[in-house]
């Protein structure tokens, strides 16, 4: 496996583009109403109204990825890697309504990662190990949001010549230029299967576990997903294509 990788150029550059429609392009609440939590001159429920509401809209993504593999050997390859994302956030006119004071400019994102990152195939094995250390800052809105760093480590077992089980864990420490109070350390988890039809097309499911801690309880929160991607093998009009949902 890493013989083939070998064989082919060091550089590998990957594009992507995404559109995608969504109830709540700014993270708000889907809530109607918060609790007071003891202000005396307000009511015991408060509106949740304007951007801290859930608001409609379409977001577009851009990824850009450069990745330099040094020469392999018979058990590891070793990665280095450039990436870049920009996020570009449109309200509907149903957010618009709900919301009139709210800027789309506010909610679009930027990001610059820098990583290198290990993987280790023992000889006669049918386990691939992973490990990667990743740098990176953020844009919100045009100005600086914070600096990142995320350790990664992963596995991927052959269970069956069409069947592959899939690990996935890592911890992100992000310190906020914009507002300390909000740095955060975000810990998960994700376990998965990945099979490969007669036709090569592969499909890959995933659940998963998000643990985000911070001073700040408007970013302390827990998630868990369930995850779903379907590559096709075959380009169509010289395009790879894949789905997620």
């Amino acid at each position: 496996r890493f013989g083939y990788a070998h064989s082919r150029s060091p550089w590998v550059f990957r594009f992507n583009f995404e559109i995608q429609p969504t109830n709540n392009v700014n993270g708000g609440s889907q809530a109607q109403y918060f609790r007071n939590p003891g202000i005396p001159w307000l009511p015991p429920e408060i509106p949740i109204a304007g951007e801290q509401q859930a608001l409609s809209g379409t977001i577009t993504q851009l990824t850009a990825l450069a990745t330099y593999r040094l020469p392999p050997t018979a058990t590891t390859r070793t990665e280095f890697t450039l990436a870049g994302y920009q996020q570009l956030t449109y309200l509907s006119a149903e957010a618009k309504q709900l919301a009139p004071e709210a800027d789309a400019s506010f909610f679009n994102f930027s990001t610059i990662v820098a990583g290198v990152s290990r993987q280790y195939k023992p000889l006669n094995g049918d386990v691939i190990y992973g490990a990667g250390l990743y740098l990176g800052h953020n844009w919100q809105g045009g100005f600086d949001q914070g600096n990142t760093m995320r350790l990664e480590g992963s596995f991927d077992a052959l269970l069956s010549n069409t069947t592959h089980g899939l690990g996935f864990v890592s911890a992100e420490h992000q310190d906020r230029i914009d507002a300390p109070i909000r740095s955060s350390d975000t810990y998960s988890i994700a376990m998965g299967l990945a099979h490969q039809f007669a036709n090569a097309d592969i499909l890959q499911g995933y659940v998963g576990h998000r643990d985000t801690q911070s001073q700040s309880p408007g970013i302390t929160n827990q998630a868990y997903n369930i995850r779903f991607l379907w590559n096709k093998a075959e380009p169509v009009a010289g395009m790879d294509l894949s789905a997620t949902a």
